[in-house]
């Protein structure tokens, strides 16, 4: 059996701290057996550190098995006694309710979670009330020992790549840059396609976290500097596309974003015919309209509108040949030296400066191509938030 949970948190009503499905404190029946739960944050600011504890023994945590990451399955199940979670971050999960029969186990959070501030009830997230009986099929088997081989990058123990997120003026910057400094100044590095580089990502400090999401490609967390001061174990054998930069203030502002070209390689020997170099192109972007067409579905809002734009999409060819892109990719860097010959014009700013051994957080990550392809087309644009 499974179930969703999606936490949330309103910023003008403190009475109302945390939403679990769109209900403040809701409480969920379930019967006295094994249950996977997919729990994703959907909140704007609030990290968590999630916990089980049974009404009846105050105090105590029950334990919970992680099973599933951003990416899918984890590499094997996890047990662990607390959840760590920030905006967007997904996780799945399984807890067993067999000895709670005609209990109830109320799942909480941590207070003082990194600089998010705590109210009255900011520990409470929601409740199960357990039945005393089941039905159905109850499968008493252990979870397997093994749930998948997760495909992590080859390892590297150098760093290819150093991002210091900061807040200065009023504004978040990456590497002293902001996302409205226009493309020349936001492009801060350009990864050659299907490449496995080590990107370490450290939090400027001043009092704010905030997760950082790279699009078009799953990581491996690999170390951790600072803050929580280690790899969670279920971490470790997870792929993820969100990590949390811990201890630090809320991000208000939507500036917190910088791009990667991955850069056209020139001897592939592919047909790489797509070019996505910036999502800032005047073609991608919103454009005026009369409010009139959009109620009586004309100009650009009327069918034949609409196909023509969708027919520009699929004729950009962007999805239709992954498996193919992805063996050239693979061929290619099984004997590739890198450093292939740059394609682009764009400048990019350094993305390889020292940082400091006083960071209060640092994750490395390591990436590798995505599994939507996307990036393993000839010029793809890549962005952290």
């Amino acid at each position: 059996m499974a179930g969703i949970l999606c936490h949330s948190r309103y910023r003008r009503f403190p009475l109302v701290e945390s939403v679990s499905n769109g209900q403040p404190w809701p409480f969920l029946k379930v019967e006295p057996r094994k249950y996977r739960f997919r729990v994703l944050n959907t909140g704007i600011s609030r990290s968590y550190q999630l916990y089980f504890e049974p009404d009846k023994t105050p105090g105590t945590i029950s334990a919970m098995t992680v099973v599933g990451s951003d990416a899918g399955l984890t590499a094997k199940p996890v047990q662990t006694t607390q959840l760590d979670i920030s905006i967007a971050e997904r996780w799945e999960v399984v807890f067993d309710f067999t000895s709670f029969s005609g209990q109830n186990v109320t799942l909480k959070n941590n207070r003082q979670v990194a600089a998010d501030i705590d109210y009255n009830s900011t520990d409470k997230v929601m409740r199960f009330v357990v039945g005393t009986s089941t039905t159905g099929v109850v499968s008493k088997d252990e979870l397997p020992a093994v749930l998948r081989t997760v495909p992590f990058p080859t390892p590297k123990t150098t760093v290819d790549r150093s991002f210091e997120f900061q807040h200065s003026n009023g504004r978040w910057q990456i590497n002293g840059e902001v996302w409205s400094d226009g493309p020349e100044a936001r492009v801060l590095a350009k990864p050659e396609s299907g490449a496995i580089e080590v990107w370490e990502l450290k939090n400027g400090g001043g009092g704010w976290s905030h997760p950082i999401h790279i699009h078009l490609v799953d990581f491996q967390i690999t170390s951790r500097i600072g803050g929580r001061g280690q790899v969670l174990p279920y971490e470790a054998v997870a792929l993820k596309d969100v990590i949390w930069l811990n201890t630090g203030e809320t991000v208000r502002e939507h500036e917190m974003m910088a791009a990667f070209n991955v850069t056209v390689l020139a001897d592939l020997g592919y047909n790489d015919t797509t070019r996505f170099l910036d999502p800032m192109e005047p073609r991608y972007r919103a454009v005026d309209y009369l409010a009139s067409d959009f109620t009586s579905h004309t100009g650009v809002f009327s069918d034949s509108a609409i196909d023509q734009k969708l027919d520009f999409f699929a004729n950009l060819d962007a999805y239709a040949h992954e498996a193919d892109a992805d063996a050239a990719l693979v061929s290619y860097w099984k004997t590739h030296v890198a450093g292939a010959p740059n394609t682009l014009s764009t400048s990019t700013k350094s993305s390889t400066t020292t940082t400091s051994s006083k960071s209060s957080t640092t994750s490395t990550v390591k990436t590798t191509k995505s599994s939507s392809s996307t990036s393993t087309k000839s010029t793809a644009s890549s962005s952290a938030v």
